[in-house]
């Protein structure tokens, strides 16, 4: 399943963790208007979650784990990729 998160609040980053440990999902692309880098250290330092367990870097505009290297966009509008469901639009 290929998976794309619109939205890397609390929730984007609790199924980003779920879907990081799944080896069935494919997470391929985060939508959200905050600074990539500021998203990576709260995903990595997450206060009610604790700190992500694998390796996590920033490599150009992808958020590159030991599974997937979901590419990063700052759009305003619903990102649609195509070939991926997004769980905030799913039913």
């Amino acid at each position: 399943m290929r998976v794309a998160i619109n939205g890397f609040g609390r929730i984007g980053r609790s199924v980003f963790r779920i879907l990081d440990k799944r080896a069935d999902a494919e997470l391929v692309a985060i939508n959200d208007v905050f600074d990539h880098d500021a998203l990576r250290y709260l995903l990595n330092y997450d206060t009610v979650m604790g700190r992500f367990a694998g390796n996590l870097r920033l490599e150009g505009d992808d958020l590159v784990t030991s599974h997937d290297a979901p590419a990063c966009f700052v759009k305003r509008t619903r990102l649609n990729c195509p070939g991926a469901i997004s769980p905030s639009t799913s039913s």
